[in-house]
């Protein structure tokens, strides 16, 4: 404390001796005059020699509580308006106060360290290496100050942080800028006895999404998280600033706002349109329409007019669905699809037949097997293809399967989980070699019985996770086959036997089991297929009974057809 005195300069008369303190009239000056009712803060001057020594001031009381007012104004509409009306918002962090293993938080800030310690009552420190990142959930960071144990680029230092924004002197890091996280390196290991961060103050934010739409992470801050409803989408605009002004970024789910004023804003949500796929036999038989399917949505076909076909049929083979409406080339089969990926408009699916003159093979691109386990519940082992899988001419294929060996190996089965196959569940799980001496492989998966259908080559293909397999082992007279190319699907050649059917193996190699779906064997090439014709219609002959009623029955018993 010090003293300083008062004098009356008309009366040459001491008014009064008072004690002083200083403390902040300006940044770096500090001042406090205690005084019951006037003192004259005259000058800077003034101010300094009264911190530094004892000085005389001179003013009238009435002149003192004047210039007293005007200081408290001055000092009020500076703290007011400041710049852009932003107030900075200090979070300290002091070791030994708050304290954690590599994350403490305060404030709606977080400071964190890929590795080191907050919990020791010395120092944090930061390891070698490793970053530590500063983040904040209460505004963008605009200042972090980093105090050190020791100074510049000494052991333990300041100058062992670098990043962009960050300098040091003696023992105080400092970064400045504006973010909502900032990361600084170290080169070697930091220690800090405490972290001041200062933070723009934040304008209040809140969030909403539409009703049904989903759930959001938090619904104030600068960023929430959606998880959207089953069902669900978001619609355009993604987002709607409700109230105040702020610019709001969308990255997938989560949503970032940057407000200039207390914002509050929607996210906005639409249920995703569901629309129908519909199918055409060519009058052969009525299907009914697959519904609801929403739009992103795939939809795998499994229906088939097979059963409806007849001896009376020109085109006798149903070789799959089209979207097709026609057929300009007959000598060449449109585009099969196997599945629909929903758009924005109801889907119509033609259905195509062939017939073959000639030869006795199989048609170029017929399927002679496929399995996708979709008829199957989990740990099932079936011995044959279910009713949805595909049998050439209804062959007589069967399956078999063997475990791994070895401590802990895995069981060949049906799994109803989906772990990476590529397909969808059901999948096929092929069980790992266990460990220890007595294990020598993994499970297996055999398919017995397949038709060559009289192909020359057969392409196979199948989906499979990123668990190693072995190439897939043929047997059959004079049967060969091609190690896999490409990458679910996976393919292979097989080059065809004299035999009419062969067998295939499929055996897990490694410790992990290996999922697989989507199991597919079709003609490559033929020399014994004959000429081959495809339609939308598959020419079946219909009883002129059935085409003009009842009356014309006696003419469909006397012999008489339309054809």
């Amino acid at each position: 404390m010090r003293k300083f005195n008062l004098f009356n300069h008309s009366s040459g008369q001491e008014e009064r001796q008072i004690t002083t303190s200083c403390l902040s009239l300006y940044s770096d000056l500090p001042l406090t005059c205690p005084l019951p009712d006037s003192v004259s803060l005259v000058s800077r001057q003034s101010v300094l020699d009264t911190c530094g020594a004892e000085r005389t001031c001179t003013a009238s009381g009435a002149r003192v509580a004047q210039e007293w007012l005007k200081y408290v104004a001055v000092i009020f509409l500076v703290l007011t308006l400041g710049v852009g009306n932003v107030w900075g918002d200090e979070v300290t962090f002091t070791a030994n106060v708050e304290t954690g293993t590599t994350s403490i938080t305060k404030s709606g800030i977080t400071i964190s360290a890929t590795d080191g310690t907050f919990s020791r009552s010395d120092n944090y420190r930061v390891y070698a290496n490793k970053k530590m990142t500063v983040s904040s959930e209460v505004g963008n960071i605009t200042k972090v100050v980093v105090n050190c144990t020791a100074s510049g680029t000494s052991d333990y230092g300041p100058g062992k942080f670098s990043g962009t924004g960050y300098s040091y002197s003696g023992k105080v890091g400092t970064w400045t800028g504006s973010s909502t996280s900032v990361t600084l390196s170290a080169s070697a290991q930091v220690r800090i006895t405490s972290i001041v961060v200062t933070t723009a103050s934040s304008y209040t934010i809140g969030w909403s999404i539409t009703s049904g739409g989903g759930t959001l992470s938090v619904t104030s801050g600068t960023s929430t998280t959606v998880t959207p409803a089953s069902g669900w989408r978001y619609a355009s605009p993604a987002y709607t600033v409700l109230t105040g002004t702020a610019t709001v970024a969308q990255s997938t789910n989560t949503f970032t706002a940057t407000p200039t004023a207390n914002s509050t804003i929607r996210i906005n949500m639409e249920q995703i349109p569901t629309h129908a796929i519909h199918f055409n036999t060519g009058g052969l038989v009525s299907i009914a329409d697959a519904t609801g399917i929403r739009e992103g949505d795939t939809y795998n076909l499994t229906q088939d007019p097979s059963a409806s076909l007849t001896s009376s049929c020109e085109y006798g083979t149903f070789v799959g669905w089209t979207t097709a409406s026609s057929i300009a080339n007959a000598s060449v089969c449109p585009t099969i699809v196997t599945s629909v990926t929903m758009s924005t408009t109801d889907v119509t699916l033609y259905a195509v037949y062939s017939k073959t003159v000639g030869g006795g093979g199989a048609a170029i691109g017929t399927t002679m097997w496929a399995e996708s386990f979709d008829d199957y519940e989990a740990n099932d082992t079936p011995a044959s293809p279910g009713e949805s899988a595909t049998k050439y001419n209804n062959a007589s294929i069967s399956y078999s399967y063997t475990n791994g060996n070895g401590n802990s190996p895995g069981t060949t089965k049906v799994a109803t989980t989906d772990i990476g196959a590529g397909g969808e569940s059901p999948e096929l799980m092929i069980g790992k070699k266990g460990s220890g001496n007595s294990a020598t492989t993994g499970g297996s998966f055999s398919i017995r019985g397949i038709p060559s259908g009289g192909a020359t080559t057969l392409t196979l293909s199948y989906r499979k996770n990123n668990r190693t397999i072995s190439n897939p082992s043929i047997s059959g007279t004079g049967y060969s086959i091609t190690a896999p190319s490409g990458s679910n699907p996976y393919t292979c050649t097989i080059t065809c036997g004299s035999a009419s059917t062969f067998s295939l193996t499929f055996t897990a190699t490694t410790t992990n089991n290996v999922r697989m779906d989507e199991f597919s064997i079709s003609v490559a090439t033929t020399s014994n297929a004959g000429t081959t014709t495809y339609s939308l219609d598959a020419g079946c002959c219909t009883p002129l009974a059935q085409v003009e009623g009842s009356a014309n029955l006696s003419q469909w018993n006397a012999g008489v057809h339309i054809y």
